[in-house]
């Protein structure tokens, strides 16, 4: 979900409640007041009824649509109760945004973001603390979890085998082009223009352990750079063989076990990662300069960038999306122009003996 995702979904909700509509669906829970960390249960239940979708709080609004008095509260040290709550990982927040919802000063509601990937979610029981309990979110309100509801929250985990970013680097660059001969017209200049260039390096590693094979179509990966404040950029991906081929080349004979890319599609018959890159970028014009100014701010400001990757495996019920939180590296000179390429990567993880 990208921020302007989120500023919408926060106006229609409001929109909504005043105009007296149905206030709330499966993803988005309007709040007149912060919950109280007791109601991380219902959290725990609306993320296990959503199983990979967004979970979106809107926070400052009562059922008539009037704004009531949400701050007073730092989303991230609330966030902290919330999570104390849980006896697993909790829904991971995505990030926050103030929405304006007129043009007075102060009429705004607050609205969260959360990754309900890591599902299911688990909670102590308070009256008992060696039980746990995962919730569950009807129709009617949030109830326990039997054996029938936990087998539909863990089909998606079931058919689709695990998966991870094992390795990532992302490189961003500002450059001016053009001003020089066309190529059809030696009489004739290029436009000069400015062009924000991002690509990645990923590797994805598959988990897969079983009979027979799973498949991902390459067609359905989908890559995405974003900031820690939700600013985003979509980046068209090409598949990489594990050999370091292009996904359309000629392949060697697949692994007996292992992942391998043939025909189109990402294909494991046992634990393996394949390399994928994915590059993107956006010149002014016909974006203008100010745009891309902004986003070389912002990227000259980031410390750290998050990359998610999207597949859809044939086996599964909906799609495999999968983070990784890159730190800064170093600034890279470019060959014969006068600016930087950004570097973020992967940390190497610590070794324990």
């Amino acid at each position: 979900m990208r921020r302007i995702e989120l500023e919408i979904l926060a106006l229609r909700a409001v929109e909504d409640m005043r105009a007296g509509r149905q206030r709330e669906d499966d993803r988005v829970e309007v709040k007149s007041r912060w919950p109280e960390p007791k109601a991380a249960r219902q959290m725990a239940g609306a993320a296990n009824a959503l199983r990979g979708e967004p979970l979106v709080y809107i926070i400052g609004c009562d059922e008539a649509g009037a704004i009531t008095d949400g701050s007073g509260h730092d989303p991230e040290s609330w966030y902290r109760e919330i999570c104390r709550e849980f006896n697993s990982p909790p829904p991971r927040l995505l990030f926050h945004v103030t929405v304006a919802v007129t043009d007075t000063p102060g009429d705004s509601v607050t609205a969260l973001a959360f990754d309900t990937n890591e599902f299911p979610y688990v909670m102590t029981v308070k009256s008992a603390p060696d039980r746990r309990e995962v919730p569950l979110r009807t129709a009617t309100g949030t109830k326990s979890s039997d054996r029938q509801d936990l087998l539909r929250i863990l089909a998606p985990t079931l058919t689709s085998p695990p998966c991870e970013i094992s390795d990532a680097e992302v490189s961003a660059s500002i450059s001016a082009l053009g001003g020089e001969p066309g190529a059809g017209d030696l009489s004739s200049e290029v436009p000069p223009r400015t062009v924000l260039s991002i690509s990645a390096r990923l590797k994805i590693l598959i988990n897969f352990v079983g009979d027979g094979a799973v498949s991902a179509p390459i067609r359905s990966i989908r890559v995405r750079v974003r900031t820690v404040d939700g600013e985003t950029w979509d980046l068209e991906p090409y598949v990489m063989s594990s050999a370091g081929r292009r996904g359309d080349s000629p392949a060697p004979p697949p692994p007996r076990f292992g992942v391998h890319v043939s025909g189109g599609f990402v294909i494991a018959t046992g634990v393996g990662e394949f390399s994928l890159q994915a590059s993107g970028a956006t010149s002014a014009p016909p974006a203008t300069e100010e745009t891309l100014e902004a986003h070389r701010a912002l990227l000259l400001a980031a410390d750290s960038l998050i990359v998610d990757v999207r597949l859809f495996f044939a086996s599964g019920d909906r799609p495999t999306v999968l983070h990784s939180k890159l730190l800064y590296v170093e600034s890279r000179p470019l060959v014969g122009i006068d600016r930087m390429r950004r570097v973020w990567a992967t940390e190497a993880p610590a070794i324990e003996w």
